[in-house]
């Protein structure tokens, strides 16, 4: 007897190492992501960032507009990390619209400009990140509970906790500045609580921390609101009469007086619950409405939403190999194929896999209406159900045969394999799209360059640029400087061609010697007598090195023939070790 009670202790200690073990790497791992993808290097991380910066400063929440596209966003996240929101630089923007008004992305993946010595700047943010990450530990430890609660051994608590800190996705997202975090993590909690009302049974208490844990889930990003349906009928799922069932369901009404406060704010700012309205003017440039019979939702939207939930990196931009996604999936196919089993084995099993598989399906759906107007495919919005995923594909792999019979074995063998893929994909994958850094070291300089004389006649000079003529109208720039201190070239040009839609070439020397053809740099416009804004990305070319001596704008660059008699204005010509960036 007591060697029995002896060995249960030991195991139980093991179980309880094993977790503390894993929320141990989970933190490390997503510390480690946070410092090794770029700052605004995930989706909408700057607006994220915009928001906890303004409460910080103001003391109050932001207005919903095109200048704050993120303030529909319920508060709770904002208000969680505004205390290190403070003043701080921000990477330099790397993308923008080109002489025709086409979006670039000349430094892919990139979004913003980073440089080696980064690490030195933007510590409020990085702050911020580390903060998130530990919402995200917190997630993994209510997948544990849940799994734990739902068959009542800790090693399902184990695997289900290893397969949401491990999946790449949720390494990569919860390490960043974003309410995908904390709503992770509020609604991981409901589940937990969600699988204990249907083992445990029904008790108020219990149905009343659900109901405050779906609230803060709300206020934190109202897609948690999938988790209503499941909820309710795990809440209806215990015995009693019909009305002792229904009388359950009150608790709801505590949820709906802690969310009430903000959506009462919505109606009155913007004349519904979920400021739904005002996205037509706050966001309208990225509505795209469209049929749930489009063919969109039957091709663009199940392939990326697929690939992005178990990992779509940089901002949609950057994918996995090809064969870690049909990994993944073989895995969740195998799990799907033991959940059957288990369910035909087990009918007591079947009420849990109905309200998980209810919450996931909910969490589809909203996913599905948020794509009826905006094309956003992205696995991200299934993390209100990352934590029931797990706890389904944790049941159905322990009900395969074998499984169980090799004890944890078969647990301890596919998370190191997990923990071991998730290393690869970040130093594979994610690092070699961003490292070496485009600059050495960041650099603010700016240079205002004055022409010498141009190749063809000044009509006219005035402070901001030229104006030339000819059939080959070009400017030159006497130079002298180390290119590694300047990175851009910024004009603005207009002027008027046969053909609207040119090519131009800026052309530039290295200590005085014109070199070959390569050292150029192409740039298109619309030559319709609208002023273009012109960007060159000197940094691209890769004999942009040492000192340069000599820039040269070429605006019709038509194979050497130039065109006939053209009159060009050139105004603004600046040199940019960064582009600059906009105040937040």
């Amino acid at each position: 007897m007591n060697s029995d009670t002896g060995t249960r202790t030991d195991i139980t200690e093991i179980g309880q190492r094993a977790v503390v073990v894993l929320l141990v790497v989970s933190g490390l791992l997503l510390a480690l992501w946070s410092f090794v993808v770029p700052i605004f290097e995930t989706p909408d991380e700057v607006h994220h960032w915009q928001y906890a910066r303004y409460i910080h400063d103001h003391g109050r929440l932001p207005l919903y507009g095109p200048s704050f596209v993120e303030a529909n966003s319920p508060p709770i996240y904002y208000v969680l990390i505004a205390p290190v929101a403070t003043p701080t630089a921000v990477p330099p923007p790397a993308v923008w619209h080109d002489g025709r008004e086409r979006f670039v992305v000349p430094f892919e993946p990139r979004w913003e400009l980073n440089a080696g010595d980064d690490y030195q700047r933007y510590w409020p943010i990085r702050t911020a990140r580390l903060l998130t990450a530990l919402m995200s530990v917190v997630t993994v430890l209510a997948a544990y509970l849940a799994g734990r609660d739902a068959t009542g051994l800790r090693c399902t608590g184990i695997l289900a906790a290893g397969l949401v800190a491990l999946l790449p996705q949720f390494t990569f997202r919860g390490s960043s500045v974003s309410n995908d975090a904390l709503v992770a993590m509020f609604s991981a909690v409901t589940t937990w609580l969600t699988v204990r009302l249907v083992r445990r049974g029904f008790t108020w208490r219990r149905g009343a921390w659900a109901s405050v844990a779906l609230a803060a889930g709300y206020l934190t990003k109202i897609s948690a609101i999938c988790l209503v349906p499941a909820l309710a009928l795990a809440m209806l799922s215990a015995g009693g009469s019909i009305v002792d069932r229904t009388r359950r369901l009150v608790t709801f009404g505590l949820a709906l007086l802690l969310v009430g406060p903000w959506s009462w704010r919505n109606v009155v700012l913007y004349g519904d619950p979920f400021a739904s309205g005002a996205m037509h003017v706050a966001v309208a440039n990225i509505i795209t409405s469209q049929p749930l019979t489009s063919p969109y939702f039957l091709t663009t939207f199940p392939y990326l939403l697929s690939r992005s939930f178990v990992g779509y990196f940089g901002w949609m931009n950057l994918p996995m190999p090809e064969w870690i996604y049909f990994c993944f999936w073989t895995l969740g196919g195998v799990a799907v194929l033991g959940l059957v089993r288990a369910v035909v084995q087990d009918r007591r099993q079947v009420m849990l896999v109905g309200v998980l598989l209810l919450l996931v399906l909910s969490n589809l759906a909203v996913v599905v209406h948020l794509n009826r107007t905006f094309a956003q495919p992205q696995g991200r919005y299934l993390f209100p159900a990352i934590a029931s995923v797990a706890v389904l594909t944790a049941l159905g792999l322990e009900a395969l045969p074998g499984w169980r019979r090799a004890g944890s074995f078969s647990t301890v063998i596919l998370l190191i394999l997990l923990t071991i893929a998730n290393v690869l994909v970040l130093v594979k994958v994610v690092r070699p799209a961003y490292y070496p850094a485009v600059m050495p070291r960041l650099s603010t300089a700016v240079m205002t360059l004055d022409p010498g004389a141009p190749i063809d006649l000044v009509a006219d000079k005035s402070a901001a640029g030229y104006i030339v003529t000819g059939d080959d109208p070009q400017l030159s720039f006497p130079i002298d400087l180390d290119t590694q201190a300047y990175g851009f070239l910024q004009f603005e040009i207009s002027g008027e061609a046969p053909s609207v839609g040119v090519t131009g070439s800026v052309y530039f020397a290295l200590d005085h010697k014109l070199g070959s053809e390569s050292q150029r740099i192409d740039f298109e416009w619309l030559a319709d007598n609208k002023r273009r804004n012109i960007i060159i990305p000197l940094l691209k070319n890769r004999f942009w090195r040492q000192r340069a001596t000599m820039l040269r704008i070429d605006p019709f660059n038509s194979g050497g023939r130039g065109v006939v008699g053209a009159h060009v204005a050139v105004l603004n010509l600046t040199l940019h070790g960064s582009l600059p960036v906009t105040p937040m």
